[in-house]
């Protein structure tokens, strides 16, 4: 075997010893992730359809997803979510988009959201949610 065969069997056992040991106990594909579930509501009405998302705050270290709220407006992140911290948006319509044809759907605009406007966009929600090492509730009271 000659000195750069050698040399690099050498460097890639230390690159296993040294990795093998980094990681906070995640799956392969990503950090440990924590179960997350909780309920959502608008003006004490439960919100029953539409989609909840998490947008991690530090892309490096956490995860985004996506959980579909119930008819009872309960929902579960199936994944789980990375510890850290997220901005939440909701997105509920009266009417599923998927069935409303492209030109009426922009003659009803906004008129077709089920929850208020300012929740459906990561530039104007205030809903947050830190998740720690744990399975977290987090239940969310809309208003106007």
């Amino acid at each position: 075997m000659s000195k750069f065969s050698i040399g690099a069997v050498v460097c890639g056992l230390c690159l296993c010893v040294v990795t093998a040991g980094c990681g906070d106990g995640g799956t392969s594909d990503g950090p440990k992730r924590y179960p997350v579930r909780g309920t959502i509501a608008w003006n004490g009405k439960p919100v029953v359809s539409g989609n909840i998302s998490f947008g991690a705050k530090d892309a490096v270290k956490g995860t985004s997803e996506s959980a579909v709220i119930g008819k009872d407006g309960s929902y579960q992140v199936e994944r789980g979510l990375a510890e850290g911290d997220y901005t939440v948006i909701i997105q509920s319509y009266k009417r599923p988009i998927a069935e409303i044809p492209p030109p009426e759907l922009v003659k009803l605009g906004d008129s077709n959201l089920a929850v208020p406007k300012k929740y459906t966009d990561v530039k104007t929600t205030d809903l947050k949610l830190a998740v720690k090492r744990e399975s977290t509730t987090a239940n969310f009271e809309l208003k106007d």
